[in-house]
């Protein structure tokens, strides 16, 4: 799966902005949520290297 343009890009402040807030679904019913708000470049880095 792929989200696309989940983040903005970088801004000022070197971080990116959440544009939109996801909930997922597994098949067992199980909610993935709770994206953080911002991500710095080295957070954006680890977090998109899963």
């Amino acid at each position: 799966m792929r989200l696309k343009n989940l983040y903005s890009e970088l801004v000022q402040n070197g971080e990116r902005q959440l544009k939109h807030d996801y909930t997922l679904q597994t098949s067992d019913g199980v909610f993935l949520k709770g994206f953080p708000e911002t991500l710095s470049q080295t957070e954006a880095q680890d977090f998109f290297s899963i």
